[in-house]
């Protein structure tokens, strides 16, 4: 939680990374340590250093899947960080960039329509699409690609590209060693210690960003909201302790601050939880049931 601290010795990193001989390999890391200094300081310049490494770094091994994914993955973040700068102060929340946390920028058809066409326009996301199915064609069995494709073309609504990819997913053998082996140790509670270590880091570190948010208000109040409420929800399903009450309050509040895609499905989630908690309160054999999974 010492962001100062940390953002001092990430730009030692950045600096040291820079005094190395140029190759792919110190560009890479170079950029790493820009995109872990923007998390500590929120500033959406260390970021731009950050993806504008990442495509020197690719730059200088062309045609490595590696970094070809990886510069895919800079570049939807910063696309994602435009549209949401507009709207809420990224500096405050600081969002890592994924394509769903564009559905706290809209709330219904009209909004997600305006919003899909300006993120279907942006250079960045152009450039990522074009690295991601260049990556498909090196690596047809990486499952993580075809991934990030569905998640940028479902926000897009764009149906024909679901469907080709679809199409391309079923002729693909997919390697899915490592999902398989995550889920089932997911299942099995083999690393229920260390998930919950991590997610009550992360709660933390999202409660103090929801601190900053009420004095911002407005779609940046919603967004923090939004994920201290998920953040405790993934708590609850490791059986970690949960006011549902107070669940539904922030829930509430980040709904009353923006209406959006994000906050509605927030505030629908908590209150299932708590009618879910309310009824196992009154039926003993439901709660051993809930207990249990």
């Amino acid at each position: 939680g010492d962001d100062a601290s940390a953002a001092a010795q990430f730009r030692l990193a950045a600096d040291l990374h820079g005094q190395c001989q140029e190759n792919a390999a110190a560009v890479n890391n170079r950029a790493l340590a820009f995109s872990y200094l923007y998390l500590a300081t929120g500033e959406p310049a260390h970021f731009d250093e950050y993806v504008n490494l990442m495509v020197r770094a690719e730059a200088l091994n062309p045609g490595n899947s590696i970094l070809m994914t990886n510069t895919a993955s800079a570049l939807v973040q910063r696309a994602v960080l435009d549209m949401a700068r507009t709207e809420v102060d990224v500096v405050a929340l600081r969002p890592w960039g994924d394509v769903g946390f564009l559905s706290n920028l809209h709330g219904g058809a009209e909004e997600h329509a305006g919003l899909a066409a300006r993120f279907r326009a942006h250079a960045d996301l152009r450039g990522a699409i074009e690295r991601l199915q260049k990556a498909l064609v090196v690596m047809p069995r990486n499952a993580d690609c075809y991934e990030r494709l569905l998640s940028i073309h479902s926000f897009l609504d764009d149906q024909a590209a679901v469907e080709s990819l679809v199409k391309r997913i079923e002729e693909a053998d997919l390697d899915l060693a490592g999902d398989l082996a995550r889920t089932l140790a997911l299942f099995q509670g083999t690393r229920d210690e260390e998930l919950v270590r991590t997610l009550k880091s992360n709660l933390a570190r999202k409660e103090r960003v929801l601190a900053a948010a009420r004095a911002k208000g407005g779609a940046t109040l919603a967004a923090a909201c939004t994920d201290v409420v998920d953040a405790r929800m993934s708590l609850d399903v490791f059986g970690e302790a949960c006011d549902e009450e107070a669940l539904v309050a922030l829930a509430e509040e980040g709904y009353r601050a923006r209406a959006s895609s994000s906050t509605r499905g927030s505030y629908i989630h908590a209150l299932a939880l708590r009618g879910s908690a309310r009824v196992a309160a009154a039926v003993p054999a439901l709660a051993e049931l809930r207990k249990a999974s």
